[in-house]
């Protein structure tokens, strides 16, 4: 079974969507909190979109590769898209240093690890709004 790229488009424009919500809410949370030194601050914006889209990337990756060999429910969704990125960040600043609120971190972990469960399962649900397509065009 398989979608109509008008299916994929939509499902990757409404993830796209959803990425610069959490990039924007990520900037206005590093302003609502005391300033960090500018030269933190300046790789602190960029790293959270960068790493949405690299855990965004591995999560198309390994939708891609299960295709056709598992049915993907939310709740699947959501445990390979945490678990992922959580192993991820952990290996990065440690079980506690990516969560803390306040300088340096501002909460890093959580955008990440949320913002790409969030990111996943927005593309998720939009590509199963669009019914499936039998692949011998029956």
């Amino acid at each position: 079974m398989k979608r109509s790229s008008r299916a994929h488009i939509v499902a990757f424009s409404a993830a796209f969507v959803t990425f610069v919500v959490i990039c924007a809410l990520w900037i206005i949370s590093l302003r609502l909190g005391p300033p960090p030194a500018p030269l933190v601050a300046g790789a602190a914006a960029v790293m959270v979109p960068l790493a949405l889209l690299v855990m965004s990337a591995i999560w198309f990756f390994i939708r891609a590769a299960m295709h056709g060999r598992m049915q993907w429910r939310v709740i699947t969704v959501l445990s390979v898209t945490i678990v992922v990125p959580l192993v991820i960040v952990t290996m990065y600043c440690g079980p506690i240093a990516c969560y803390a609120a306040g300088p340096p971190n501002h909460m890093l972990g959580e955008f990440i690890i949320g913002g790409s469960a969030l990111i996943a399962i927005v593309h998720h649900l939009v590509l199963n709004r669009y019914p499936a397509e039998p692949e011998d065009g029956r």
